[in-house]
């Protein structure tokens, strides 16, 4: 049972002693909703072994993680004193003081955000320090300097009239030294009026748990203290059980961070009679033992009410991971099903007088998440935007001209992984065409249900071979899903078998599983044009990731209802006057950036900062789902390797398409008010949006 200020709140049963007992027979996790991010394991506990004895029960735990309940707000806008958060992606944080003038003066100390400051010797002369209050009878204060900006021995340090502080030369921000990262930087800037402008950024980095068998995690250094942004998935296995069990696993993409409350792998033993406490409260505690000391009990307890019970099996033969982690998950703030609590049960005894098991793994996250979301102030700085990026390589704006020629540039992003295509490929399962067009529409739901209905009117014979086809489909990508997601294939899957089952489960199914399949920002960003404010050769090259055209691109992408907004309308494109040519180059994929994506899913008639000509010609593109925006496009002799139903969509005013070429039938729809599409493409499809 765990238990939080004398309340239990969760309880499982797990099984560490038992013969071949896997990481989940030896796991306690607790999970539950910190905020928006649902169901997060914030506590997780490894045991070891667990006995019975005469007169009590023991446990040996030798991995202990916990988070904190309380989440740390990094929503866009949150204000944290001078600060305020602008930007929040998955894996990073910035933050400015755009709002909150500051005007540096002799003597001064001007505090930024929680803990961190600047104190002048003048306006020259200057450094950040980190400030710590040690409490007891009487209290004391401690100053952590950060380098000296500005006029040092005589010279001045600064480069652009701007110094920049991180982990190396001030030692207020996260480091962690085990796994080399630290990732917060502060840049100040000053002018000519001595007035002070400071940018905040911070990213995430891959941290492996205490427990290593739980695979990694990604953390990340904000305020100076360490945070949670995310679990990670560890191909080819299902010992990385906080990932699988969370939904959303992803905390940042939320925009919140959550504090990590407890990541150790120290055994320890818990007792029928002596619950595992951990932070904000919770307790996890052994209800019961079986008598073949296999399946284990377990509650846990939040300010002494239970919130959880769970039975696991850690001593059982061939215990797996999921057999021996007991684990806590739930909704937190907008992030749902997250994984806050996990506990790994070594083994676990049944005695006369007592219960035992060790716990060797053990985790925690708080239940209560930090704002990132934009707008969000720390003080004098705010978070100045919302991205959805995956980070990229090379990132050019402003520039005077632009020439890119005979590079070859890879960049992967561990965080973000293709989704299998089942249901979307329409090859495979033309019965669901109609489903697939209507996805994210309001005649869904209509569509499905109709779906259904049809299956149910369908021959066995004819059930049996589509069923057969969807479990083959399936069991081909079954290793690249998480359980959640193959557990709503198996609810599809069921469908072609059982006719009572449940119209209102099999369209959420559906919807979900479109959702899943169409997240398809699978190539981290290797080349970004900010801006199409010069000229821009892009040539011969080999770019193994995601060029992305004016800035970096979001999570969320255009889709043909987006572009029926403009059915009616005429587009002004309005902009420098620059032209782009993207030729010869092996690419994985084109995107627009996230201020573009937005003014044309609002429905804008004007487009602001386009190309006023780009030429695409002789470029191999290996992803579907590409996005053009040019006032005038040619798009002449390319090829498209991917065998996905929608090779992408070009919005522009005059557009050619000729003489390109796909490996299977794709489509490629255009927005365009003059259009030539009919000049000589092979297999490919040019078609206007409906």
């Amino acid at each position: 049972e765990l238990s939080k200020d004398g309340a239990v709140v969760d309880s499982k049963v797990i099984s560490p002693s038992k013969d071949g007992a896997t990481m989940k027979d030896k796991t306690y996790y607790y999970k539950k909703d910190i905020g928006d991010s649902k169901d997060v394991v914030i506590v997780a506990a490894h045991f070891k072994n667990a006995f019975r004895g005469a007169d009590q029960n023991l446990a040996t735990i030798d991995g202990l993680w916990q988070l904190s309940d309380e989440q740390r707000d990094v929503s866009e806008n949150t204000e944290y004193d001078k600060m305020t958060i602008q930007t929040v992606t998955a894996n990073s944080i910035t933050m400015n003081n755009e709002d909150n003038d500051i005007t540096l003066n002799k003597n001064e100390d001007v505090s930024l955000m929680s803990g961190v400051s600047i104190k002048t010797a003048d306006a020259l002369r200057f450094y950040i320090y980190k400030e710590i209050i040690i409490e007891g009878e009487e209290p004391q204060e401690y100053k952590i300097r950060g380098a000296v900006a500005g006029i040092v021995n005589g010279e001045s340090n600064l480069k652009n009239n701007s110094f920049t502080w991180n982990p190396q030369n001030f030692a207020g921000f996260f480091y962690d030294i085990d796994a080399d990262a630290g990732t917060e930087m502060l840049t100040a800037a000053i002018n000519e009026k001595n007035e002070l402008s400071v940018k905040y950024e911070t990213c995430s980095y891959t941290r492996k748990f205490e427990f290593e068998n739980w695979g990694s995690y990604s953390a990340i250094g904000f305020l100076a203290e360490p945070y949670f942004a995310g679990y990670l998935d560890t191909p080819r296995t299902d010992d990385d059980i906080l990932f699988e069990e969370s939904d959303d696993e992803n905390v940042l993409s939320d925009e919140q961070l959550l504090q990590i409350l407890i990541d150790n792998d120290d055994e320890r033993t818990v007792t029928s009679g002596t619950p595992l406490a951990m932070e904000e409260g919770y307790e996890l505690a052994i209800q019961s033992i079986d008598i073949d000391g296999n399946k284990v009990y377990l509650e846990l307890h939040k300010d002494g009410e239970v919130v959880d019970s769970k039975v696991i099996s850690p001593s059982k033969d061939g215990a797996s991971m999921t057999d021996k982690t007991y684990y806590y998950k739930k909704d937190i703030g907008d992030s749902k099903d997250v994984v806050i609590i996990a506990a790994h049960f070594k083994n676990a005894f049944r005695g006369a007088d007592t219960n035992l098991a060790t716990v060797d793994g053990l985790w925690q996250l708080s239940d209560t998440p930090k704002d990132v979301s934009e707008g969000t102030e720390y003080d004098q700085l705010k978070i100045i935007s919302k991205l959805q990026a995956n980070g990229a390589l090379l990132k050019i704006s402003n520039a005077g001209s632009i020439q890119i020629e005979n590079n070859d540039i890879e960049v992967k992003c561990i965080s973000v992984a293709a989704k299998p295509k089942i249901i979307i490929d329409e090859k495979a399962f033309p019965e669901l065409n109609e489903v697939v067009k209507e996805r994210g529409s309001v005649g869904f739901d209509s569509v499905a249900s109709a779906f259904i209905e049809n299956l149910k009117s369908m021959s066995s014979s004819y059930k049996i071979e589509f069923g057969s086809r969807l479990e083959k489909a399936i069991k081909r990508n079954e290793t690249a899903m998480k359980r959640i997601d193959l557990g709503r294939y198996n609810t599809l899957m069921e469908a072609t078998k059982e006719d009572d089952i449940s119209k209102e489960k099999v369209i959420d199914a559906l919807s979900d599983i479109l959702a899943y399949e169409a997240d398809e920002i699978s190539l981290a960003s290797a080349l970004v044009i900010s801006d199409a404010k010069a000229d821009t050769i892009i040539d011969k090259n080999r770019i193994e990731g995601t060029i992305s055209i004016y800035g970096i691109p979001t999570s969320r992408e255009l889709n043909q209802d987006d572009l029926k907004k403009f059915e009616d309308k005429s587009l002004i494109f309005t902009g420098p006057g620059k032209v782009l040519h993207l030729r010869g180059n092996q690419m994985g994929r084109l995107v627009i950036g996230d201020l573009m994506t937005e003014r044309i899913i609002n429905g804008s008639e004007k487009i602001f900062g386009a190309f006023q000509s780009s030429f695409f010609s002789e470029n191999v593109i290996k992803s579907a789902n590409n996005q053009i925006v040019s006032d005038h496009l040619s798009f002449c002799t390319n090829v498209f390797e991917s065998d996905k139903q929608d090779a992408g969509m070009a919005i522009s005013n005059s557009a050619i398409f000729m003489g390109n070429y796909a490996r299977d039938k794709i489509k490629l729809f255009s927005l365009s008010k003059l259009l030539n599409k009919d000049a000589g493409n092979l297999v490919l499809q040019i078609q206007p949006v409906p």
